[in-house]
C-alpha cells in the first residue's frame, strides 16, 4: 500500500531460510527412505546459496549430488509472481537465485516482515479515538429528553390543527412560540451533547459533565413537567373555548377585530361574545423567552412553576360567570335567529376589565355597550284566574337582563297547534289574555322584550282550559211569605259542544254581625228553565 509505506518499516532483505518471508521454495521428495530424504534435504537446502549456474543454464555440483537431486520434485509457494512454476531441484535454485531481482531496484516490492502501528490521531486529530463508555442511566435520560421533546412538538403541531386554534389566533400564536422556544432549546441541548459526549468516551472527561448539563436542563423552565403542564393547560383551553362555541347556535365565529368591525357595519344590531382573556400574559412563556436570552433580571433559575393558576380559566368564579354569559348569550340568539335585523358573533379581543368575557353591543357598526346583558326568561309564569273567554297570568321579572327590558310578550294558542298568537304588556305583575274561546285548552309562554330583540321564553307547565260557558244573567229575586223566587238569563256564550243541562243556586241565612265569608252556604240544582 502506498500509504502503509509512509507509517511502516519494511524488510527488502530477501529471507535465506525457509522461515523468512523470501523462501520460496519448499521441496518434497518421492524417496522411499524418510530417513535419508529428510538428511538430504538437509544437505542441498544448505548448499543451495553455493551453487553456480552455468552458462548453458546447468547447475554445476559434483556427480553423487546430483544424483541425490536428480530424484527430487519441486513446486514453488511464496508471494513473488515468477513466470516459471519450478518442477526440479535445478528450477528451484534458478528460483531462488532470482528472488531478489523481484524485490525491485529499490525494494518497492518487497513483503513487510516488521510494523509498527501508530495511533490515527498522530496523523488526523478527526480521527476516531480508543473510547469509554457512559453510564446507561445518563444515556437513556438524555435520549428521554429528545424524545419529549419530540412528543412535545407532536401535541403542538396536533393543537395547532385544531379547527378552534384556526378561529382564534391568540391560541394559535402561543402555541407556536411555545413551540419555536421549545425548538431552541432542545436545538441547544442537542449542540452541547455533541460537544460534551465525544469528550468524555475519548478525551478522558468525567460523566459528571453530562450529569450536570441534564441537571441543569431539569432545574430550569424547560423541563420536561412544566413544559407538558403548560401544554395541558392549552390542550384544556381549546376543549373549553369548543364546548363555549358548540353551544352558541345561530352565532358567527370571528378572528379579529377587523372582521367584527365588518360585520357589526351590515346590520342593525350585532351582538357579540368576546372571549377577553386569550392575548393575557403568561409569565411562563415569559420566563422561557428569558431563560434563553439569560437576561440578567431572569438569571437561569427564575422561572414560574405554577402554570395552571395563570391560565384564565384557573378561577372558578371567572369560569361560572362565563358560562351564565354563555348560556344568556346562546339563549338570546336562539330567540331571535328569525330576526333579520340581528347578527349573533363570536370574538377574540383583550379586555382588562372584563376578565374571561363579555358580551359587546353594536349598533349600526358603533359600541353600544362592552357589558351587555340578554334578558333571560322570566322567573315565574303562573296562571292567576281562568274565564270562559280569558285567563290572566301572573309573571315576575327575569333573574338577568331586567333593565334592558322595555315590555313583555305573552304568546299562547290552542294546545296542540302551532299558530301562536302574541299579546305585549308594559309591565310584569298580572297580564290578561282576553277573546279565548270557551271550554278550550291553551298554551301559554311569556318573554321579555328589548330594544334590541327579545329573550327566551318561560313556558307555562301544562294546558290551561278556558271554562265550558260564560256566567248566567244576573240573579233576579222575589221573595214571599214562605219562599224566595229566583230568576236568572241563560249563559250567553257556550263552548264547542257545549250543553247548559242545569243549574245550581247557592243560598245562605243572613245573620246579624256575621261576615259573608262565614255563612253557611246551601245549594240546590234545577233545570235550565228560567226561574
Amino acid at each position: 500500500m502506498a500509504e502503509a509505506s509512509r507509517t511502516i518499516e519494511v524488510a527488502a532483505r530477501p529471507a535465506i531460510q525457509p522461515r523468512d518471508a523470501a523462501t520460496a521454495a519448499k521441496i518434497h521428495s518421492s524417496l522411499e527412505d524418510h530417513q535419508d530424504i529428510q538428511g538430504n534435504l538437509k544437505v542441498m537446502i544448505k548448499k543451495i546459496p553455493c551453487f553456480v549456474i552455468e552458462g548453458e543454464g546447468s547447475l554445476k555440483m559434483e556427480d553423487k549430488d546430483r544424483e541425490k537431486v536428480d530424484k527430487f520434485s519441486c513446486r514453488f509457494f511464496g508471494d513473488f509472481s515468477i513466470q516459471k512454476s519450478p518442477t526440479s531441484f535445478q528450477d528451484a535454485v534458478e528460483v531462488y537465485q532470482s528472488l531478489p531481482k523481484l524485490l525491485g531496484a529499490n525494494g518497492e516490492n518487497a513483503v513487510p516482515m516488521k510494523v509498527w502501528l501508530l495511533p490515527l490521531t498522530s496523523l488526523d486529530s478527526s480521527a476516531a479515538k480508543l473510547v469509554r463508555q457512559i453510564s446507561i442511566r445518563l444515556v437513556q435520560e438524555s435520549q428521554r429528553v429528545l424524545e419529549d421533546f419530540d412528543e412535545l412538538e407532536m401535541r403542538c403541531n396536533d393543537a395547532l390543527r385544531t379547527t378552534t386554534a384556526q378561529q382564534f389566533p391568540q391560541i394559535g400564536k402561543k402555541i407556536k412560540s411555545f413551540k419555536e422556544m421549545s425548538s431552541e432549546f432542545k436545538l441547544e441541548f442537542q449542540r452541547t451533547l455533541a460537544k460534551k459526549l465525544p469528550s468524555i468516551r475519548g478525551r478522558g472527561e468525567e460523566e459528571a459533565g453530562l450529569a450536570e448539563i441534564l441537571k441543569k436542563r431539569h432545574s430550569s423552565p424547560f423541563n420536561s413537567k412544566h413544559l407538558n403542564e403548560w401544554m395541558d393547560c392549552k390542550e384544556r383551553e381549546i376543549c373549553m373555548l369548543k364546548s363555549f362555541t358548540n353551544m352558541m347556535k345561530n352565532t358567527k365565529i370571528v378572528p379579529s377585530q377587523n372582521g367584527l368591525d365588518e360585520e357589526s357595519l351590515s346590520v342593525k344590531h350585532a351582538v357579540c361574545f368576546v372571549f377577553t382573556s386569550l392575548e393575557s400574559a403568561e409569565p411562563y412563556l415569559s420566563a422561557l423567552s428569558n431563560y434563553l436570552k439569560q437576561t440578567p433580571e431572569y438569571p437561569q433559575g427564575a422561572h414560574t412553576q405554577d402554570v395552571e393558576k395563570e391560565q384564565w380559566y384557573a378561577s372558578k368564579e371567572v369560569a361560572e360567570e362565563m358560562q351564565r354569559k354563555a348560556k344568556l348569550f346562546s339563549d338570546f340568539a336562539e330567540a331571535n335567529k328569525e330576526n333579520k335585523k340581528i347578527k349573533f358573533l363570536t370574538v377574540g379581543s383583550t379586555n382588562e376589565t372584563q376578565k374571561g368575557s363579555s358580551i359587546y353591543l353594536y349598533k349600526e357598526g358603533f359600541p353600544v355597550s362592552e357589558n351587555f346583558e340578554p334578558p333571560s326568561k322570566p322567573e315565574t309564569v303562573t296562571v292567576s284566574d281562568i274565564n270562559h273567554n280569558s285567563v290572566t297570568l301572573k309573571v315576575s321579572p327575569p333573574r338577568f337582563g331586567a333593565e334592558d327590558i322595555t315590555s313583555y310578550s305573552v304568546e299562547y294558542c290552542v294546545s296542540g297547534e302551532d299558530g301562536w298568537k302574541q299579546k305585549t304588556a308594559s309591565k310584569a305583575e298580572e297580564v290578561t289574555v282576553s277573546d279565548l274561546s270557551p271550554n278550550t285548552e291553551y298554551m301559554f309562554r311569556c318573554r321579555a322584550v328589548t330594544s334590541v330583540g327579545v329573550g327566551p321564553a318561560n313556558e307555562v307547565t301544562g294546558s290551561t282550559k278556558t271554562l265550558p260557558c260564560s256566567p248566567p244573567g244576573k240573579p233576579e229575586v222575589e221573595p214571599n211569605s214562605r219562599e224566595i223566587s229566583v230568576s236568572w238569563e241563560k249563559p250567553g256564550e257556550l263552548g264547542q259542544d257545549v250543553h247548559n243541562l242545569s243549574n245550581i243556586v247557592e243560598f245562605a241565612k243572613t245573620d246579624s254581625g256575621v261576615k259573608e265569608e262565614d255563612l253557611q252556604w246551601n245549594e240546590m240544582m234545577r233545570s235550565n228553565e228560567k226561574r
